[in-house]
């Protein structure tokens, strides 16, 4: 497959993989920065003093982006292997910026992509829940997906394991699109068992960052990344999950924004479900069919086969 290129010039590239390097910077911080002086370069070739007085920039950003800027030729080394890799940035002037993104207070000034993301008027569809979860709740996420994928919907989801994979290999599966919206840097980014090899997944799937791109998993970048699936997600499922943590973080993420929201109430529900209750609290409106949750989403499309799907 032909690989394209980021439309970004190496030289910004760098910039942004430097600006990304500095400790404490997030989409806020870094929007405010290159709104203010139009371009990840110029931030760099700010003064201090300038740098300073952008509001609500804190001080240890503003000494980061400083030393940043006088390790330039370590970053650029970084951009050149991204390019290499075919790894694009897409900044939010781009036209193939995810728009839904918008809707963010703080949408990401800068996304790394790898892959192929789906054209912006495909309808999306989230999927998400805990890393650890019954046999049953991962068969459920997959049949999701792999239907509402053949009907049109690209799935979205966070690639980690459980919920999120079963949801990616149910939309790879059906050959349909699906989004991996990473925790970590693009470099770090891992297929998981069940996923078409390399070549075939960037055909059909695109893992998309906002991190540095060689940055490793912590909480915080986690949590970042919930409120990415949220947006990019037209509508969202919670499978199973805990009484806590971060698919619960990502649907309140979703309510905020106005997403319609939904939860697997099952007939038995597992231990791995121990918070779906929660979530129907948190906003999540409770399905027990493929059928049900396929009505509620308006979607008059003949069935798949999988609509008496029971739970």
């Amino acid at each position: 497959m032909e690989r394209r290129q980021s439309p970004i010039p190496l030289e910004e590239l760098a910039a942004w993989v430097a600006l990304h390097s500095v400790p404490g910077s997030g989409a806020s911080s870094l929007g405010r920065l290159v709104a203010r002086f139009g371009s990840a370069r110029a931030v760099l070739q700010a003064s201090p003093d300038d740098l300073r007085g952008v509001p609500r920039v804190p001080g240890v950003v503003v000494d980061g982006v400083v030393r940043a800027a006088r390790e330039l030729d370590l970053h650029r080394g970084l951009a050149e292997r991204l390019v290499a890799d075919g790894i694009e940035a897409l900044g939010r002037q781009d036209a193939r910026y995810p728009t839904r993104l918008h809707a963010l207070a703080s949408p990401p000034p800068l996304l790394y992509v790898l892959g192929r993301l789906a054209r912006g008027n495909r309808r999306t569809f989230g999927i998400v829940g805990t890393t650890r979860p019954s046999r049953h709740g991962a068969q459920v996420a997959a049949a999701v997906a792999a239907d509402l994928a053949a009907a049109g919907w690209v799935i979205i989801s966070g690639n980690a394991r459980g919920i999120d994979a079963a949801a990616h290999r149910g939309a790879l599966d059906a050959r349909r699109p699906t989004v991996m919206v990473l925790p970590t840097g693009i470099l770090r980014f891992s297929p998981r068992a069940g996923y078409p090899p390399p070549e075939r997944l960037r055909t059909l799937a695109a893992a998309v960052s906002e991190c540095h791109p060689a940055a490793p998993w912590t909480t915080p970048a986690a949590l970042a990344r919930n409120r990415l699936i949220a947006a990019l997600s037209d509508a969202l499922l919670v499978v199973e999950t805990g009484e806590r943590g971060g698919t619960l973080s990502t649907l309140r993420h979703a309510v905020a924004l106005g997403r319609p929201s939904f939860v697997v109430r099952f007939k038995t529900p597992a231990l791995s479900a121990s918070g779906n209750a929660v979530a129907e609290q948190a906003g999540a409106r409770p399905i027990r069919s493929l059928r049900e949750l396929r009505t509620l989403l308006d979607r008059p499309d003949a069935p798949t086969g999988q609509q008496r799907l029971p739970w």
